[in-house]
């Protein structure tokens, strides 16, 4: 569990800021160290932690020097890439199963089974790819446990309570803005977009109460639903996509257009949902978001 960033004095904070640092860190490798006998759990949580990791790397940004977030924050994100594949493969596979259960696409057995057996092909392919002698999930360990430069980004910070809490507002006003453009242009690539500044308001509001605090705060249940139903929106969309692009290959691709019109009205639903919980959160100005974490975080 994240003990959360702490303000006290200078010395504290950057004690805090290694520990969260050495934390994440220390969960990354576990999880890629065990992930042959965990491949799901494991590329899942690989994924999710990087996300953490690359929120937090912009919740310190206005402490470094000029041009060291950008290195630390692409360095995260092509590590992530290593696992979008199979994480995606993964989710497919979940959401299959989950619609292939009595009472939903009911219609759609022989469609479904095909879905479910081609993309566990694809599952197997990868896996034992990532998993072969050239292990990637051990490239991935030795890899973030020996790259310096990463360390020297987070222990090498000139610290600042105001520089933090400032990119924690900009965070926040980053999904605002976010928001309001999915608004005006209401497609996947825009709600994607808020999804995934809503991830770093999510995860930098609990790398700064720590994660057992975070939902003593007002705002975070609503950051929390609304952060659920844009990752089940993304992954709808990434599902019906993946089916269609790969149609040609299917004998029931005559059900398809059926299948994703379900799968639309599924994601419609959900983005109703989400603006109407973003009209609530949103109504919040970003200095109320920054009383409220000040007395969470000073309490």
């Amino acid at each position: 569990m994240l003990p959360g960033i702490t303000f006290s004095d200078q010395t504290h904070t950057q004690q805090s800021i290694t520990e969260t640092y050495e934390g994440i860190t220390g969960v990354l490798i576990s999880f890629a160290n065990t992930a042959e006998e965990t491949p799901v759990e494991s590329t899942h949580q690989i994924r999710k932690k990087l996300k953490l990791f690359r929120a937090f790397a912009k919740l310190v940004k206005l402490c470094s020097e000029p041009g060291a977030y950008s290195e630390a924050n692409l360095f995260l994100r092509d590590l992530g890439r290593e696992f979008s594949g199979l994480r995606d493969a993964h989710v497919r596979r979940f959401l299959l199963q989950e619609v292939s259960l009595p009472g939903y696409s009911s219609g759609f057995k022989d469609l479904l089974n095909e879905l479910i057996t081609f993309n566990n092909s694809i599952i197997n392919r990868i896996e034992n790819k990532l998993l072969s002698d050239d292990n990637r999930f051990q490239w991935f360990a030795e890899k973030l446990n020996s790259i310096t430069e990463l360390k020297g980004y987070f222990t090498n910070l000139l610290l600042s309570e105001e520089h933090i809490m400032n990119a924690f507002a900009a965070s926040f006003e980053k999904s605002r803005l976010a928001f309001q453009s999915g608004f005006i242009f209401p497609d996947s690539e825009m709600m994607h977009e808020w999804r995934k500044r809503m991830k770093d308001v999510q995860y930098q509001t609990e790398l700064l109460s720590g994660e057992l605090q975070a939902v003593e705060i007002s705002f975070y249940p609503t950051v929390e639903m609304l952060c659920d139903y844009l990752g089940e929106m993304n992954d709808l969309h990434m599902l019906s996509s993946w089916a269609s692009e790969n149609e040609d290959g299917f004998r029931h691709a005559g059900d398809l257009k059926a299948w994703i019109s379900e799968l639309k009205y599924r994601k419609n639903f959900l983005q109703r949902q989400a603006e109407e919980l973003g009209n609530e959160l949103y109504q919040l100005p970003s200095a109320a978001i920054m009383d409220i974490m000040k007395s969470v975080i000073y309490e």
